[in-house]
């Protein structure tokens, strides 16, 4: 594999760490933070499916923390969550119900909430995120320097070997260079 792909790959394997660690720790800030730079530099080039998806994946990675803050009985955080990501959840049919959950007294029994309490669910959309990044990752367009050093790089290559082979087909244009040899040549053998 190249470099540069390698780099990509490392850089999902952080950003999914990163993420986990930020609900892990409650740290709303960082999780923000992590998926809104993911969306503007690589999630906001996709169409599609894929950009249907990006919100699926935002959407359950903010319910997760929410989740975890319910398991460590921090209300605080989920009021935090709610306050910070108010211009996500708000007027949204996706966040309806999420409103009650850190006031419901059992979230896991509830229809809408068990399955992210699940580790079954937790270990499959960890699984598919990770999948989903690396394909948002490799499918993004590159940028205009990416592609120029690329493009250089490619010519630097081509420029290699038209100098190994204009240099193989002039030695075989001289058959006198081997049998060549002055005095001193003759002297040091």
């Amino acid at each position: 594999m190249d470099s540069p792909h390698l780099f990509a790959l490392y850089k999902v394997d952080k950003f999914v760490a990163d993420s986990l660690s930020a609900v892990d720790n409650l740290d709303i800030d960082t999780l923000k933070s992590l998926w809104d730079l993911w969306k503007s530099k690589v999630f906001n080039s996709l169409s599609g499916e894929n950009s249907r998806l990006t919100i699926v994946y935002e959407t359950d990675m903010y319910r997760l923390y929410l989740v975890k803050c319910m398991e460590n009985k921090r209300m605080d955080k989920c009021n935090q969550f709610f306050l910070k990501c108010a211009a996500q959840t708000q007027n949204n049919p996706a966040w309806t119900e999420w409103f009650a959950f850190p006031y419901h007294p059992k979230p896991e029994a509830c229809q809408a909430f068990r399955k992210y309490y699940s580790h079954e669910w937790r270990e499959i959309f960890v699984i598919s995120l990770h999948n989903f990044v690396r394909v948002a990752v490799q499918s993004s367009p590159r940028s205009h320097l990416v592609q120029m050093v690329e493009l250089l790089s490619e010519e630097g290559e081509s420029m290699n070997s038209l100098d190994r082979s204009l240099g193989a087909n002039f030695a075989m244009m001289n058959p006198f260079e081997d049998e060549l040899m002055d005095d001193f040549a003759v002297i040091a053998q």
